[in-house]
């Protein structure tokens, strides 16, 4: 949804996004079909991958082009923290109630749908 306190950094076009996943132990990419809002410094949207339908909220800094996102799941929820660049955004996300101790960091990357 497009409004007027949309972000105009070109980076951060608000509107239909794709990216993906990985698992730390393997290189497979589980693709995500995503809605992202950017304004005010503030990320909402929504999306679907392999797991379930999610919701994303969390804030941005155009400062230094880093955010912090949670990704909402009916049944859990996923911590996510990355960079922006001209390639989209990409970074790590980590599932705060995994609390085995081989738990570790995950990659994820997302860039604007080219629909």
């Amino acid at each position: 949804m497009k409004s007027k306190d949309n972000e105009t950094h070109h980076f951060l076009p608000s509107g239909e996004w794709e990216g993906f996943y990985c698992y730390s132990n393997s290189p497979s990419q589980h693709k995500m079909s995503i809605e992202l809002n950017f304004a005010n410094s503030i990320i909402t949207g929504s999306g679907i991958d392999d797991v379930d339908s999610f919701r994303w909220n969390g804030s941005y800094n155009l400062e230094d082009f880093k955010l912090k996102m949670v990704k909402t799941y009916p049944t859990h929820i996923i911590n996510y923290a990355g960079d922006i660049d001209e390639n989209g955004i990409w970074g790590l996300w980590d599932n705060p109630e995994d609390l085995s101790f081989f738990a570790d960091f995950r990659q994820t990357f997302f860039n604007k749908s080219k629909r």
